[in-house]
């Protein structure tokens, strides 16, 4: 990918970063996924590929305040680490030994008495989804934040 393409991903995420500082999130999920729980989404519903330019049709970005996290399963191994800005996203390679998920990631970040912030637009989560994360880590000091705007 070009570097001047790469470059814009790094803006955006720069810009996402700074909005997330000042609305006091720590976290920011971005699924692959639409207000209808589509798999393949269209251009309007494409966030995750905007925010970082991975453009396969599962993988899930998690933004921090400093760094993102692109879970992909291992038929996106390759073509993520092609995508995305490897300096501002490290993708987890879902299903290789040793490789945390998605709420693993975010537990390993909770430590004892504090909390954290994960915002998350709600029309983009199935119960399914956010419910291990209620009954596993908000006991832990998640706290879920829904976004009303996106």
């Amino acid at each position: 990918m070009a570097v001047a393409s790469l470059d814009r991903y790094r803006e955006r995420l720069g810009r996402l970063q700074a909005w997330m500082a000042a609305e006091d999130l720590d976290w920011l999920l971005v699924p692959a996924s639409d207000a209808h729980l589509n798999e393949y989404l269209p251009d309007a519903w494409k966030r995750r590929d905007w925010l970082c330019g991975f453009t396969g049709s599962a993988g899930d970005l998690l933004v921090g305040r400093e760094t993102a996290w692109l879970f992909a399963d291992s038929r996106y191994h390759e073509q993520a680490g092609r995508e995305v800005p490897n300096d501002r996203v490290q993708v987890a390679k879902l299903g290789l030994p040793g490789v945390a998920t998605l709420a693993e990631t975010l537990e390993s970040s909770l430590k004892a008495g504090s909390s954290i912030r994960l915002g998350f637009d709600p029309l983009t989560l199935s119960a399914a989804t956010i419910q291990p994360f209620e009954r596993c880590l908000v006991p832990k000091g998640l706290v879920l934040v829904p976004l009303a705007h996106n």
